[in-house]
């Protein structure tokens, strides 16, 4: 009907806007703009009451169409006005039509903000569906508005008879502050001013009750409310009463006084007469019964509005009620929605999946769903999913002697316990239960060596693993292999990058097997060991930099050279320049500055310098992280070996070690598995560990296998290649600068006498460099290879025992801990107090010494 009433009323605007531009007179035109305003109107009430869904829009249509009946009447009067000035006016012909255009524009854009409003509707349309929606999923949620609702009435009436408390101890307090200033009540000050102590002291404690409605908790939480605010309530009244009686004391008694004084005056002659002094009286009557009448009127509206509030609580409180009803159906549902699912059928696996899953349970809220369950040759295995308990590991269901009670439900064969296996990414478990024993097949140890064997990585693996791990950390015990992969490794590393590579190397303490593998040392020694990894992170930071001014100026970034960084017997240099004082690395610093040259040396004094100097607490571990942060995208790699490769050992994170690929050998590899292995291969490795330990009893040449921990990926084992699997004799060695020079130069002549040496320096200084280099690569460059003994100490007779036995890193370990002054030298008497333990002089004597030949040792 409203779809034929509005097409009707349509055409029949359409036809009156017709026929008032054809009309020829102006009563025709008045008619057809009344008839095409009315059937406009028509039109929208019909569209809007088809449209119409709701009670709002209702209303907005309908205040809409009085709005367009309001100004169709204002434009048929103005058009009305119009005419009547037309008839006037002939002269204004020409206004008219223009007036009349103005009229149409107007009414075209009245027909725009109908469409805006059918817009609008169709928004508030869409805005009503979503709003029923999320409606529908808040109800589906637990209904919490009775604990707000009880909180807002405990904070409603709290605040409300704090208002009330205020209020009212003030004017009683002003009341009564103001009648102990006044003479008139002079004879009943002593009784105000108690009465004022009183007023405070039942102040605090109302403040005190107030407080506590916040605390009010259980069923009757809102009568006890109520209860404590009609409890105040009254106690203030009465205060009042109090304070009215006390001053209608003073009222009585000077109304004594007037009665004893009038009836002295009754002499007229000499006092007003009586008719005066009684309509006095009257007024005095009058006036304190209206004020009487206006308290009674409060009184009686303040019952009439707590009666009502009453109501409005046990209205709320019925509504409480039925909502707990709803909330306990509710409980009721979810608790049985919340225990897990369980097997259909009879069969024995689907009936002791269903005990397990109820006893998980019930006795620990564990919900494991029954998926399924299938046979086996020794049992049978069930499926359950821990979507709910992601978390659970064995230990969580094997608790409290778990794996027993297992056993029982699923009568599992004597002395083989149901096993578990989990899958994180399924979020499931499963149960192998073995019903009978399997049968066993005899396996030679021969046979099982072989299958361990079969397990391994070749040899020819280490190449992929070098080359994917762009940082390699060596972690292995002496007499485990190291010095054989060591050099395998650099030459796996070298073979990886091609050509002839940069390659510098950091010998902390060498060793004869270390001399044979390197020829040349470019740091050795404890004191220069931390050269390596300052040069290391200089090379980094300087090709950032080149790379930095070739983008900045237009170029092309180019790639580097590789260069390869070996650093051995890490745990000595963090022992030595993991915390230094600022002597020490000033020293350091200055001392590493003299081998640099060109823009190396500039841009280290420039940019570096500075920087490190804020690093002196954790001076090689900044240095070691920075490298294997960022050494990958400048061609720099990098190897490190030590007995301890843990993060505790650097004082980093676990999470610091992502960047580096580890090798452990040996009994290194139960150290290295909780650091370098993801939780999801931990128990794989183990057992084949395991199973390696075991295969070496047979083939002693397994010991020679390492675990390999990628930076990406699965670790796996693998068999170190033999000596001289990888070998790398094609490298470059470091140039050599002015600075170097001369110290090359300077150890001449302390080895040679005077007349030797000018013989020996030839006059072309090419060759001499030449032969320098050649000099360098036949003997490791060390100032002092005897040293590197605590024998060498001038005191070793003397020495304690403890101190007789010290190695190199021992030694290197000792000065480390020896207290230092602020100018990096050792502090000799907090030495003999903290470290040493000796208070006689001749045993200070031989630590003196011990000291002196330690920072010969130790320090640049």
């Amino acid at each position: 009907m409203s779809k034929f009433i509005s097409a009707i009323a349509g055409l029949m605007t359409f036809g009156a806007i017709v026929g008032y531009f054809n009309a020829k007179d102006e009563s025709n035109q008045k008619f057809n703009l009344h008839l095409g305003l009315i059937t406009t109107g028509l039109t929208i009430g019909a569209i809007g009451g088809e449209l119409s869904k709701s009670v709002e829009l209702e209303r907005k249509v309908k205040d809409t169409e009085d709005k367009f009946t309001k100004e169709i009447k204002a434009l048929t009067k103005e058009k009305d006005d119009y005419l009547f000035q037309n008839k006037q006016f002939s002269s204004l012909f020409i206004d008219k039509d223009t007036n009349v255009k103005d009229l149409n524009e107007r009414l075209q854009k009245k027909e725009q903000e109908v469409s805006s409003l059918k817009q609008g509707y169709q928004v508030l349309e869409i805005a009503t569906k979503q709003k029923i929606a999320e409606l529908d999923v808040k109800i589906a949620r637990d209904d919490d508005r009775q604990d707000k609702f009880i909180e807002d009435v405990k904070q409603w009436f709290a605040e409300s008879l704090k208002v009330k408390i205020d209020y009212e101890y003030e004017r009683i307090a002003d009341t009564t502050v103001h009648r102990l200033n006044d003479k008139r009540f002079e004879d009943i000050h002593t009784v105000l001013e108690r009465f004022y102590q009183k007023l405070k002291i039942q102040h605090n404690d109302h403040y005190e009750q107030l407080q506590d409605i916040y605390s009010l908790e259980g069923d009757g939480v809102i009568q006890e409310v109520i209860d404590t605010y009609f409890r105040i309530s009254m106690e203030i009244s009465s205060l009042h009463v109090r304070l009215r009686n006390l001053l209608n004391t003073t009222t009585k008694l000077t109304l004594e006084v007037f009665r004893d004084e009038l009836i002295e005056r009754r002499d007229p002659s000499k006092f007003v007469s009586r008719d005066k002094v009684q309509q006095g009286l009257d007024y005095f009557q009058t006036e304190t019964k209206v004020k009487v009448d206006k308290v009674r009127q409060s009184a009686i509206q303040n019952d009439s509005q707590l009666q009502e509030l009453r109501e409005e609580v046990d209205n709320f409180l019925n509504d409480i009620e039925q909502k707990n009803l709803e909330i306990d159906d509710l409980k009721q549902q979810l608790k049985e929605a919340k225990k897990p699912l369980l097997f259909y059928g009879v069969s024995i696996a689907a009936r002791a999946g269903n005990s397990i899953s109820n006893y998980y349970y019930k006795y620990y809220d564990f919900k494991l769903d029954c998926i399924t369950w299938a046979e086996t040759e020794t049992g049978y295995t069930l499926l359950f999913g821990i979507r709910q308990n992601p978390g659970l590991s064995e230990s969580d269901l094997f608790a409290d002697n778990s794996k027993e009670k297992l056993a029982g439900l699923t009568n599992s064969y004597p002395g083989r316990f149901p096993k578990l296996e989990f899958n994180r990414q399924d979020n499931t478990v499963k149960l192998v239960v073995t019903l009978r024993p399997e049968v066993k097949k005899v396996i030679s140890p021969e046979e099982f060596t072989q299958s361990v064997r079969d397990e391994l990585q070749p040899p020819s693996a280490l190449i992929d693993f070098v080359k994917d791990a762009y940082h390699v950390g060596l972690w292995a015990e002496t007499g485990s292999g190291k010095t054989t992969a060591i050099s395998n490794i650099i030459g796996g590393m070298i073979s990886v990058l091609g050509g002839s590579p940069e390659i510098r190397l950091t010998i902390p303490k060498i060793d004869e097997s270390t001399q044979k593998i390197f020829p040349r040392v470019d740091w050795l020694g404890v004191p220069k060991s931390v050269f390596g990894l300052l040069e290391a992170a200089l090379e980094i930071q300087y090709r950032i930099y080149v790379n930095e001014q070739a983008y900045l100026a237009g170029e092309e970034i180019k790639a580097f050279t590789p260069i390869l960084f070996f650093i051995d017997e890490i745990n000595m240099i963090f022992t030595r320049w993991g915390r230094v004082n600022e002597a020490d690395i000033i020293e350091a610093l200055d001392k590493f500055s003299e081998t640099l040259s060109g823009e190396r040396l500039e841009y280290f004094n420039t940019y570096m310098r500075t920087e490190l100097l804020n690093y002196k607490n954790e001076f090689a571990k900044r240095l070691l992280l920075f490298i294997w942060q960022t050494g990958r995208s400048l061609n720099v790699k990098s190897l490190v070996a030590g007995q301890n490769l843990q993060p505790g050992a650097f004082r980093m994170m676990k999470t610091d070690l992502t960047n580096c690929a580890y090798l452990a050998l040996a009994d290194s590899i139960e150290s290295c598995i909780p650091y370098k292995v993801k939780n999801i291969y931990k128990d794989g490795i183990t057992a084949q560990k395991e199973r390696l330990d075991q295969a070496v009893i047979t083939d002693p040449l397994l010991k020679f296998t390492g675990l390999c921990c990628p930076n990406q990926g699965k670790p796996y084992f693998g068999l170190m290649p033999e000596p001289n699997y990888y070998k790398w004799g094609d490298v470059q060695s470091r140039p050599i600068n002015n600075n170097q020079l001369s110290q090359e130069i300077n150890f001449v002549h302390t080895r040679k006498q005077a007349q030797q040496e000018v013989d020996l320096i030839p006059h072309n200084m090419d060759e001499t460099l030449d032969n320098l280099d050649k000099q360098r690569t036949q003997r490791p460059k060390v100032s002092s290879l005897e040293a590197s003994n605590i024998k060498a100490c001038p005191v070793y007779d003397d020495l304690p025992n403890n101190l007789k036995t010290l190695e190199y890193g021992g030694m290197a370990e000792l000065y480390a801990k020896l207290p230092k002054k602020p100018d990096g030298s050792i502090h000799k008497t907090d030495s003999y107090e903290k470290v040493f333990k000796v208070k006689r002089s001749e045993d200070r004597k031989i630590m003196s010494q011990l000291i002196d030949f330690l920072e010969s040792e130790f320090r640049l």
